[in-house]
């Protein structure tokens, strides 16, 4: 098997200690990291914290999100949680994403839910940041309920946060299902990316269809790496598209729902197409020892204890647009193969050049078989080059080895459905 090819920097992100520094002894557990690359910086955020640093690595700003989300939050509010960035390189400027939810049941003095845009006023994160909150509770069934487990996306027009809502008091049930946001960047207009406030309007694109509003079911939205096509008599021209993975299965086969999303800022439409994908996941198996539920994969074994690793569930994590190529991620149990029983990081490329007509072009397993044996893998990202390279970015554990980062990258030559051999980012003892 031919390797991937060797990192040429790496810079230490957040660590624990900086993020309990940040908020005063809390390190944020699960820490939710994210990150993002401009011309010069890379950008990283966690449940807590947010620093950037020069490609070589010197920090420039290390401090919590409560205190960088400040010009929207008063004194003694609740730190924003589930935090994304990315770079628009279509505006030369970062964009970070976080939520904040308060709650009455929890003790709180009102219900709130909305999100939180910070974008910087050009390429270098040094300089002025611009703000906007958004309210994002939504009555649905009758009940309010609010925003969770974002997506977050954009293309040259818009940016797109997509989540599950919940009703007030709970986080484990009564989901109302999965809603978009189009936020307006503003440009020319006087919006968010201008020091202004942008037009925000939020959508149902799958409807109330079968099995896409109960718990789990999760929209990602597709960073676009280039504007999408227009295609049609009328002009009609792509914005995003969304995609999804539950492990609904029909004869044995499994599918992925994508959603085209057509002239996002003017009266969109969402044209849906459920997308056979293959045996690929034994969705019989929905979690062991710690986890149940339909969407729930089983949780990895570590070493020292009989203590357990989530390998988060069957949504899909994370999805790009590139050269008419929709790529997506998800995790899945394989029911064949070296990666038999063991939760596997799983790839998709989608074939959207006929935009009404989506198909499997390739796709494949990320497997822990070339670290170690009995290695499980998770929590796959990726990004994609002009000429079609494709680099994942996933985590691995196993009974002999403990958690760490790696990647695994293929180029349009190797054989289909394959990665090359993964490298390390971090793993104890190596940071």
């Amino acid at each position: 098997m031919a390797v991937s090819p060797p990192l040429d920097t790496t810079i230490e992100a957040v660590n624990f200690d900086q993020n309990a520094f940040n908020n005063g002894g809390n390190p944020g557990v699960p820490p939710d990291t994210h990150g993002t690359v401009g011309p010069g910086h890379v950008l990283n955020v966690t449940n807590q914290s947010i620093e950037w640093y020069t490609k070589s690595g010197i920090q420039h700003a290390s401090t919590s999100l409560t205190n960088f989300f400040r010009p929207l939050q008063p004194a003694g509010s609740l730190g924003p949680f589930d935090p994304k960035a990315l770079y628009d390189h279509y505006s030369n400027r970062y964009v970070v994403l976080a939520l904040e939810y308060l709650d009455t049941s929890f003790g709180d003095s009102v219900n709130s839910s909305r999100m939180m845009l910070a974008v910087s006023d050009d390429s270098d994160p040094n300089g002025t940041w611009h703000y906007q909150s958004i309210n994002t509770i939504l009555n649905i069934n009758g009940a309010p309920q609010w925003l969770d487990y974002p997506g977050f996306a954009l293309d040259e027009e818009a940016i797109y946060v997509t989540g599950n809502m919940f009703t007030f008091g709970t986080s484990t049930a009564a989901q109302g299902g999965s809603r978009l946001w189009i936020v307006d960047k503003g440009v020319g207009k006087g919006g968010l990316y201008e020091g202004g406030r942008s037009a925000a309007n939020v959508y149902n694109p799958a409807g109330t269809a079968a099995g896409v509003t109960g718990p789990g079911f999760t929209l990602q939205p597709a960073f676009m790496y280039t504007p999408g096509p227009s295609f049609g008599n009328n002009g009609t021209q792509v914005g995003t598209w969304l995609t999804a993975y539950n492990g609904a299965s029909s004869g044995g086969n499994e599918s992925v729902l994508v959603i085209r999303v057509d002239n996002p800022l003017s009266t969109p439409v969402f044209t849906s197409q459920t997308v056979q994908v293959g045996d690929i996941d034994d969705t019989a198996n929905t979690g062991f020892p710690t986890t149940t539920g339909p969407l729930a994969l089983p949780a990895a074994p570590q070493p020292g204890g009989t203590a357990r690793i989530d390998m988060s569930d069957r949504r899909m994590l994370h999805a790009v647009w590139r050269n008419n190529s929709l790529y997506a991620t998800t995790a899945v149990l394989p029911n064949s193969g070296p990666d038999l029983n063991q939760v596997t990081a799983h790839w998709f490329r989608f074939d959207t050049t006929n935009a009404s007509q989506v198909a499997v072009a390739d796709q494949g397993d990320v497997g822990g078989e070339d670290i170690g044996s009995n290695v499980w893998t998770s929590y796959g990202s990726l990004a994609v080059d002009p000429a079609g390279n494709m680099a994942i970015g996933f985590s691995a554990v196993g009974a002999g080895m403990f958690a760490g980062s790696y990647y695994a990258v293929r180029s349009p030559s190797d054989p289909p459905g394959t990665v090359r051999g993964a490298r390390v980012i971090a793993v104890p003892g190596l940071l």
